[in-house]
């Protein structure tokens, strides 16, 4: 009994850090199509009703919400799968390249590099895990 507590304690755990690595503006632009086809799939069905036929319209916007949610968690689980790799090349002794907006880092614990969380740090600088390469 324990250990099944235990184990609904640890995925409950994973589905809470999962939306970490969801991007918010991914987010915010599926909810913002979600609005317009639910606005959408309204006034068909309103329409529908006025002129007193059947229309398929809910069943659209349904099928597109199914579709913005599993693509949203898909990029999300991409993600999360792109900085456990990264972190793993790099314990293993790869050098990576990391990009930011203004330059380009070579990566390594032979560079002098270390790991915190899920980003590399020397000195000062802090590079995010997920947008590094090998």
């Amino acid at each position: 009994m324990i250990l099944k507590e235990q184990m609904s304690a640890q995925i409950k755990q994973q589905e809470i850090i999962m939306f970490e690595y969801i991007n918010t503006g991914s987010m915010v632009i599926g909810g913002i199509i979600c609005i317009g086809l639910l606005f959408g799939a309204i006034l068909a069905a309103g329409k529908a009703i006025h002129e007193n036929r059947k229309t398929k319209a809910p069943y659209f916007f349904l099928g597109a919400m199914v579709l913005i949610i599993v693509s949203i968690t898909g990029e999300g689980i991409s993600t999360k799968n792109t900085i456990e790799k990264n972190i793993s090349q790099f314990q293993n002794g790869s050098e990576l390249k990391c990009a930011t907006l203004a330059t380009t880092y070579l990566v390594s614990k032979e560079t002098g590099w270390r790991l915190h969380k899920e980003a590399f740090t020397k000195d000062s600088i802090l590079l995010d895990a997920r947008y590094c390469e090998e």
